[in-house]
C-alpha cells in the first residue's frame, strides 16, 4: 500500500491500511477411478476427485463459520454446494465492502 501510495496509485491517507480479515475454506473431495473420456488430457489419470463438502470461516464482524455437504453425488446436488458456498462469499464480501475505509 505504502509502495501505491508512493508513486501516486494509491490516495496517502491509505498507505498504512492493513487488512485484518480474513475467510478460509476448507474443500473435501472423494476420489473414485476415471472413467471418462481422455482426448486431451494427460494420458496418466487414474483418479477423479468429486466434490464432497465445503467449510468456510471468516473473522469478520457479523460472519459465523458455515458447512456445506453435497446431499447425493446427483450433479445439481453438487451445482447446489458450490451455490451454497458462493452465496456465503459473497455475503463476506459484501460485509467486508462496510467495513474498508471510505
Amino acid at each position: 500500500m505504502e509502495y501505491g501510495a508512493r508513486i501516486g496509485i494509491i490516495p496517502p491517507q491509505y498507505a498504512n491500511y492493513r487488512q485484518n480479515y480474513m475467510c478460509v475454506f476448507d474443500i473435501e473431495c472423494l476420489e473414485t477411478d476415471y472413467h471418462g473420456k481422455r482426448e486431451g488430457m494427460d494420458q496418466n489419470i487414474e483418479k477423479e476427485q468429486k466434490l464432497a463438502s465445503l467449510a468456510v470461516g471468516s473473522n469478520l464482524p457479523g460472519t459465523t463459520p458455515a458447512f456445506f455437504c453435497r446431499k447425493s453425488s446427483k450433479p445439481e446436488d453438487g451445482q447446489v454446494l458450490i451455490d451454497q458456498f458462493i452465496k456465503y462469499i459473497d455475503d463476506v464480501h459484501e460485509k467486508l465492502q462496510e467495513e474498508l475505509p471510505a
